[in-house]
């Protein structure tokens, strides 16, 4: 039976610069300062939470009054020593700063610098989170801080940095403690198991320094929670059943299923995952986790996959081979800016990243050419047959004429392989036209609108989303669109509706209001349709100017 009267992460606080996990940086420099005599007379510790900036600042506080150093390190053994360990020491004064905040604290501070130290030779004053000081204070502190007594050395410890003043930090030794390695992490947490008689399963540590996120307090904290709730045979399965987490599996499919642009597979995933009451905050982290390490993977990085055991590396070092870069980037992008604000509906933030993934991998789809439909992934089933193309609902429609598709940039045109005598190549825009333009002519200039928008970042993409232009008559002009989601973007009044009348306006000439309608089947029609010709063409034919065709040896 585990007894113990005093939590896990001040039991098992660093007592030495040595037992500084993942600092040394930090330690190596106040080690050796203490050790030439070179101390200075403030100092600033910033960091993350959790990373040792406030067991730094006890250690140098013993090192610079302790009877016995060695090498500039604690002997623990002396009066000073023992007194600092056991938080009863007169020379070590600690103020915290968000509850000791105003003005009339500091002056209580400043008064208080000149009493000299009870038994060392230096009194240290500790103000945590020093931020959170007002104005006022800092500028109460401030010339204390530069010329204080030779008796006192001021530490300030932080977590926002950006907080403090200039003039304040321009007045310290500033050192700046970084998140703690995965693997220290797991090597600290095994070894506190191992003092605390604590049998731990492969794995299962390193779940919890994942989820720790490189403050090695948190990692301690959940492993004493954990065996608490377990007992000393602490599992990878109770680690997460503690944390409210689900298998690596689920977590890999869902990323793995908006990278391939998996709607229909994603959206189960997320289902099942609610039904089991997993926290679905973490659920995400876990999921953005496994993103980024397709990113590093596809890219050729090793480093960054701490944490993951050799069976995920692989399975996820597989995938990324066959996966396109930009297909991981919207994927990522778009569950790391998941927003979890709001609580009427916890699972909608995991949705509508996977959506928007999904959407933005279908545009890659079509600019590319890539035959993979919406909502269907990019694998075959079990079955091996391929995926059911997910039904979009939405009213059908049925233009008069075959649409027309926009050319592939990678795919040679009919404008590469025409000389055009006599003619320069002429501007987006067009010259006012008064007669009639036809369903042909609006969309041989589908390219150009859609480059006349460059100004209009959002128009520009829409038309880019599975779009063609459906009608034209000599008011109105019809783009077809496949989802209907996007329509809301390009209703009259907003700023995509006003830039496509104005693209409309400067390519064809002539002045029509722009209608954007449901077309489900567009980017269907658009694939089986042969590149249309090169506008050039048509412009040198109404010149009555004879294009030369070049053929492939010319």
């Amino acid at each position: 039976m585990i007894v113990g009267s005093e939590v896990w992460y001040r039991k098992w606080r660093p007592r030495t610069f040595a037992e500084v996990c993942g600092q040394e940086h930090v330690t190596r420099t106040l080690r050796n300062a203490v050790a030439q005599g070179r101390v200075a007379h403030a100092y600033l510790l910033c960091g993350p939470r959790g990373t040792g900036k406030t067991s730094t600042a006890r250690v140098l506080a013993k090192a610079v009054n302790c009877a016995a150093p060695r090498d500039g390190e604690p002997c623990n053994a002396c009066e000073s020593c023992r007194a600092v360990n056991e938080g009863r020491a007169l020379d070590l004064v600690e103020m915290d700063a968000a509850s000791n905040r105003g003005i009339d604290d500091i002056r209580n501070l400043r008064d208080r610098v000149g009493y000299h130290p009870s038994t060392g030779a230096y009194r240290v004053y500790l103000i945590d989170e020093v931020h959170e000081l007002t104005p006022q204070a800092f500028d109460a502190l401030l010339k204390t801080l530069e010329e204080p007594p030779p008796h006192v050395i001021f530490v300030l410890a932080t977590t926002d940095v950006h907080r403090v003043p200039p003039t304040i930090i321009s007045r310290c030794q500033r050192f700046d403690l970084t998140r703690i390695r995965h693997a220290d992490i797991v090597a600290r947490l095994r070894f506190i198991a191992e003092q605390e008689g604590v049998r731990t399963e492969p794995g299962a540590l390193d779940v919890i320094a994942r989820a720790a996120g490189g403050g090695l307090r948190d990692a301690v904290n959940l492993l004493e929670q954990v065996v608490a709730t377990f007992g000393p045979e602490v599992s990878e399965d109770q680690v997460r059943a503690t944390l409210g987490l689900v298998a690596d599996e689920r977590a890999r499919a869902l990323a793995l299923a908006a990278a391939r642009g998996d709607l229909s597979g994603g959206l189960a995933i997320i289902g099942t995952v609610q039904e089991d009451g997993v926290e679905l905050r973490q659920f995400n982290r876990e999921v953005v986790a496994h993103l980024r390490a397709l990113l590093l993977l596809k890219s050729g990085a090793g480093a960054g996959l701490d944490g993951f055991t050799a069976e995920a590396r692989a399975e996820l070092r597989a995938a990324a081979m066959e996966l396109d870069v930009r297909r991981i980037l919207h994927a990522l992008k778009a569950f790391s800016g998941a927003d979890f604000r709001g609580e009427w509906q916890p699972a909608l933030p995991l949705e509508l990243a996977l959506a928007e993934a999904t959407l933005a991998a279908e545009a890659d789809t079509v600019r590319t050419g890539s035959a993979t439909p919406f909502g269907a992934g990019g694998t075959t089933g079990s079955d091996g047959t391929a995926p059911r193309r997910a039904e979009v609902p939405g009213r059908p429609w049925r233009p008069s004429a075959p649409l027309a598709s926009p050319p592939d940039p990678s795919a040679p045109s009919e404008e590469a392989n025409v000389v055009v005598t006599g003619l320069d190549e002429p501007a987006h825009a067009a010259p006012r036209a008064t007669g009639p333009i036809t369903l042909e002519e609006a969309r041989a200039r589908f390219r150009a609108i859609r480059d006349a928008c460059s100004a209009n970042v959002q128009a520009r993409a829409l038309l880019n989303s599975g779009c063609d232009i459906v009608d034209v008559n000599e008011r109105v002009i019809t783009f077809g669109f496949r989802y209907d989601l996007l329509l809301s973007k390009a209703q009259p009044g907003t700023p995509v509706h006003r830039a496509l009348v104005a693209a409309v306006e400067q390519v064809l000439g002539r002045r029509l209001d722009v209608q954007c309608i449901h077309v489900p089947d567009v980017t269907d029609r658009l694939r089986a349709q042969p590149p249309r010709p090169s506008h050039l063409v048509d412009e040198a034919r109404k010149l009555g100017l004879t294009p030369i065709e070049r053929t492939s040896g010319a």
